[in-house]
């Protein structure tokens, strides 16, 4: 848990999050639902 902490504090794994959350929210937009 300490460890992922230390991940998500670099700036690298913020943007990728950040990035993933996006094109879920896209993907899921393109869908008809």
């Amino acid at each position: 848990r300490g460890l992922a902490t230390r991940y998500d504090k670099t700036p690298e794994s913020y943007l990728a999050g950040l990035h993933l959350r996006g094109a879920i929210l896209w993907i899921r937009s393109l869908q008809p639902a």
